[in-house]
């Protein structure tokens, strides 16, 4: 699969150097994914496994179109797909937003503050009825790892996503 997404010019270079530019050149490398979830509850255990296809629709907005199979400690394997906007913002964060129903009705999630050159936090959770979402974001010298929580009445759940 071919990625569109090119080195953003030197002027965003310029005006977004530091963390956030890092985290941004790392997204743009972006090709393949693998998740692990080591779940208690049947059907959220498990490993999947896929490509990622990354387009630049504008020099600060990144999409991510994956897919793959999910295959569950128990049960068959299963195809998934998923598709998440990043948004490089002036003032430094970057925003991640979830398009299941498209890119004209996102799903905002947060926005992503450097916590340290090589790690990010959301600057408020993702409240979805009564759970709460959260991502840990990790750049690393040739991965990016996003460690899903997600905590409700009925959920516990940690979802480790390694993109390369």
């Amino acid at each position: 699969m071919n990625n569109d997404a090119k080195e953003p010019p030197a002027e965003i270079a310029y005006k977004f150097a530091g963390e956030a530019f890092r985290l941004w050149q790392g997204l743009l490398r972006v090709r393949s994914l693998r998740f692990v979830s080591p779940s208690a509850t049947p059907g959220w255990d498990g490993i999947g496994v896929g490509s990622v296809v990354v387009r630049s629709f504008e020099d600060t907005v990144l999409v991510f179109t994956e897919s793959g199979a999910w295959r569950p400690t128990q049960g068959g394997e299963t195809q998934f797909s998923n598709v998440f906007r990043w948004t490089l913002r002036g003032d430094g964060l970057i925003s991640l937003e979830h398009l299941r129903y498209g890119l004209d009705n996102p799903v905002y999630l947060f926005d992503l503050a450097p916590v340290s050159a090589s790690e990010w936090a959301p600057v408020k959770a993702y409240l979805c009825n009564r759970d709460c979402y959260t991502a840990q974001v990790r750049l690393g010298e040739s991965k990016i790892r996003v460690c899903w929580a997600i905590t409700g009445p009925k959920k516990n759940e940690r979802i480790e996503y390694t993109y390369q």
